[in-house]
């Protein structure tokens, strides 16, 4: 292990030279977690992960979109909103033992601070540390209820997007969601995770999932929730379309690991790349757009995050109303505003 990573540094450079001309036969297609699987049995996995991410940027509607993203000046906004606009506020779905584990940001306070500075009111919501996705999702759901705004945006980490996802789609239709204008889920369990499957795949397995539950105080069911196969995730999930979705999403390669996931990471990319806990492309919601964060885990740590939660929040501010992804005819006006 060399410095808490997974592995030495590879060349990256050389390694985008090679995905190139892969990329380019796709023609703007991102391919899913059996097409990244193939990629990955035939080339390795950096190669696959690689693919992902340059797949993303040569996508029409999403490569466009982190291009504009990464235009955005890196601060705060001074001033009210443009006229006829809201900040809106943010509702922040923390990530699982967040309070027992406070150094790895899970909360989502560093989400809250940027967001103050960008003009918008923020909440991080008392979910439960290590409740599980069906007890959770009801407190979001009271969360919506209960908010006298209709300019809401929800920002999701890790298991906090499998407790959004479940929240909506349990209410599916229900008058409540006209007050979201939009959702960021960041490195989201929003199908499940395949590591959980693997842990829970042997008899062996599951006893030592019962036992670590026990230890944490957590309940077995809950864990079990987190099945790939769970039924929470075989229903289909319909927004309105008047709900934005933004997904931000880890893409790294095994010396990009923090050490504390290497065992995971590893463990998941016999199925394809992953961030250390979840399969890359299951950890977006769609229709929906795609920010990849090259070099980020699932942990969310990276030099790139702050500036990136700045450059977001601009956007998320500049949308204003409209509750959708900007038109042509929109682009110029309210780029000019994302600049200010």
């Amino acid at each position: 292990m060399l410095n808490g990573f997974g592995g030495a540094p590879i060349d990256e450079v050389d390694l985008a030279r090679q995905v190139a001309p892969t990329v380019e036969r796709l023609r703007g297609e991102i391919p899913d977690t059996r097409g990244l699987r193939e990629v990955m049995l035939s080339k390795g996995v950096d190669f696959a992960t690689m693919l992902y991410f340059q797949a993303i940027h040569a996508s029409p509607l999403h490569g466009e979109f982190a291009r504009l993203i990464d235009g955005l000046p890196a601060s705060g906004m001074a001033g009210p909103p443009a006229p006829g606009t809201s900040c809106g506020k943010l509702l922040i779905v923390p990530a699982m033992f967040y309070r027992e584990r406070p150094a790895l940001g899970g909360e989502g306070r560093l989400v809250a601070e940027v967001a103050n500075s960008c003009g918008f009111e923020t909440e991080i919501l008392p979910i439960g540390s290590r409740g599980s996705v069906t007890e959770n999702q009801a407190l979001v759901w009271e969360a919506l209820v209960r908010e006298a705004r209709s300019d809401l945006w929800l920002f999701s980490l890790s298991k906090g997007g499998a407790e959004v996802r479940l929240a909506l789609q349990t209410h599916a239709g229900h008058p409540v969601l006209r007050k979201i204008r939009g959702w960021i889920n960041v490195s989201g369990l929003v199908r499940g995770t395949h590591y959980i499957d693997s842990m829970l795949s042997s008899a062996t397995g599951r006893l030592r999932v019962r036992a670590l539950c026990l230890a944490l105080g957590m309940s077995y069911e809950g864990v079990k929730e987190l099945q790939t196969t769970h039924s929470h995730w075989r229903e289909a999930l319909e927004l309105p379309a008047e709900i934005t979705v933004i997904n931000l999403v880890g893409v790294p390669l095994l010396c990009h690991i923090q050490e504390g996931l290497v065992a995971r990471y590893r463990r998941l990319s016999r199925f394809g790349p992953n961030d250390g806990f979840v399969l890359l492309p299951e950890s977006i919601i769609l229709p929906g757009l795609i920010y990849p964060i090259w070099g980020s885990d699932h942990l969310f740590r990276s030099p790139q995050v702050s500036p990136l939660l700045y450059r977001v929040f601009r956007y998320v501010r500049a949308l204003g109303t409209t509750g959708a992804y900007l038109s042509d005819g929109e682009r110029t006006d309210v780029y000019s505003q994302m600049r200010r």
